[in-house]
Order: structure tokens, then sequence, then C-alpha cells
């Protein structure tokens, strides 16, 4: 065919995305859950050394500061279990973390 070895390069993509440097929570601050059937959907990035930004949602641990009062399954739905206040913490197995 006499492709060009230009052609057959791999293309540059975005390069490694080096360290996560912290992690964020999309729409970050006090939220307020009105009745039993109200949800929140947490969405976490992390923030690498190279400026990227990769998705976490997922790959993340959450932590509840009252138990008692919300719950957070495994890809970061949040319920309410009572009234009262709670912090929902995001820890990436590498250790970072992030506060909502």
């Amino acid at each position: 065919l006499g492709l060009s070895s230009e052609l057959l390069a791999e293309p540059p993509g975005l390069g490694p995305a080096g360290d996560l440097q912290r992690i964020e929570f999309e729409a970050a601050g006090p939220t307020t859950l009105v009745g039993r059937n109200a949800r929140r959907q947490l969405l976490v990035t992390g923030v690498y050394a190279s400026g990227q930004r990769h998705d976490l949602t997922h790959g993340v641990a959450y932590i509840v500061s009252a138990p008692a009062v919300l719950g957070v399954d495994a890809v970061g739905l949040v319920t309410p279990l009572a009234d009262g206040v709670s912090r929902v913490t995001a820890t990436e197995p590498g250790g970072a973390h992030g506060d909502d």
C-alpha cells in the first residue's frame, strides 16, 4: 500500500497523567437532602500533575462521618437515613482524599 511511516506512528495522545495531586467533588459543599426518597450522585475527579482530570467516582472508597444519618454506596449514590448532618470523604487507594 505504500503507507508512510508517519501514518503508522503511534498518535501522541495525552501522555502520562503523572502523580495524583488531589481529589475534588463536583459541586462540593453543603447539600440538603429533603425526604426519605431524596438522592444525590457524587462525582469525584482526580487532578493529576500534568493537569489532566480523570473521573474517580467508581474508584474511591466513601467514608461517612455519621453513618446513622447518611449512606453512600460504592458508586457514590447518597441516601439520607435520618435527620442530621454528615460529611463524606472519598479516599483513593493510594491514600489521596477529598471532602465534600
